[in-house]
């Protein structure tokens, strides 16, 4: 993929031309299924926050249903670098800079079963990335998911899944784990009718067995757990699948509630520092909204309940149009 050197490439200068560095590599791709994407002088005049070389490698057998085709290697390529582009964008509209790191070397392996590259960061591995075969091949991958832990890693491991859930859904070009396209607010409406038991007509999603402070309290790289009554909920796929979602539905609460300056100076209180544990004060929130965490979290909860009603009023009408049609 080409890039135009006319155009503005603050904050992220991505110094590639991948198609490129395909036709000058053909025959170190077959042989070691590992690609190096170079540098190009003609791109960027911000030299800190230059991407200087992209390594894509390729794990996975190259034969049986676990192999990825030539074409399929080349469609995540040029995935991985489109989605650079449009989280580059999206920085630039906000001012938002990111944390530089000018070498990404990306691991497509049959040895992960889930994406990963917050916690390589946390290690000292800042653009260190790995992704399921699986997930590639189906082209479902979170690849902006985890673009944003590259570029915007954090200490508080609520708020760097929540916010890589959130672009994920809000500026990612597929869908992704964990609510592969659904609306978030409506993917935790349904994901908290599986998680808890409802035991009054008042708390239909049995939300107050949620509590949001359990989730600040987690540092990166600790998983993000979630006890739900006798259920905990945690770094395993099926737990992701379940805890990802509120956070990313949370921040989204907070960025479409409060604007984007709020929630970065939220964000800034708890950068990510290798091998530091830095979940943040709770006294940051009541600094940054002039609200506790609690009241926030009440105000979510208000939110997600009235999404429920909108999808239950929808499902009711879906059912008597269904119901009215002649058999």
């Amino acid at each position: 993929m080409s890039l135009n050197p006319k155009r503005s490439i603050d904050p992220l200068a991505i110094a590639a031309d991948v198609k490129a560095s395909r036709g000058s590599d053909s025959t170190a791709r077959s042989r070691t299924g590992k690609i190096s994407v170079k540098e190009s002088s003609q791109l960027g005049t911000n030299g800190d926050n230059r991407i200087e070389k992209i390594d894509f490698e390729f794990e996975c057998a190259r034969d049986g249903a676990a192999a990825l085709t030539e074409a399929q290697r080349i469609e995540f390529e040029d995935d991985v670098c489109r989605e650079i582009i449009h989280l580059q964008e999206w920085a630039a509209d906000l001012d938002w800079i990111e944390f530089p790191v000018p070498e990404l070397k990306i691991i497509v392996s049959d040895r992960y079963s889930i994406s990963k590259s917050l916690v390589p960061a946390w290690s000292g591995r800042a653009g260190y990335m790995e992704f399921p075969t699986w997930r590639v091949a189906s082209r479902k991958a979170a690849i902006m998911h985890e673009l944003v832990h590259v570029f915007f890693p954090n200490g508080n491991r609520f708020l760097a899944e929540g916010f890589a859930v959130h672009l994920q859904d809000s500026i990612g070009g597929n869908p992704a784990f964990p609510n592969f396209g659904k609306p978030l607010h409506r993917n935790v409406c349904e994901r908290l009718l599986e998680m808890t038991p409802r035991n009054s007509s008042e708390d239909p999603l049995g939300l107050g067995q949620i509590h949001l402070a359990e989730l600040d309290l987690i540092p990166t790289p600790n998983p993000l757990t979630l006890r739900v009554g006798a259920e905990l909920y945690g770094e395993d796929q099926r737990g992701q699948a379940f805890v990802y979602p509120i956070a990313g539905s949370f921040v989204q609460f907070l960025l479409e509630t409060f604007g984007v300056e709020r929630f970065r100076s939220l964000y800034a209180q708890t950068q990510l520092l290798p091998l530091v544990l830095n979940a943040g004060s709770p006294d940051r929130w009541s600094d940054v909204y002039c609200m506790t965490l609690v009241d926030l979290e009440n105000e979510w909860k208000s939110m997600i309940v009235s999404e429920f009603s909108v999808a239950n009023c929808e499902t009711f009408e879906e059912t008597k149009v269904a119901a009215a049609q002649p058999k």
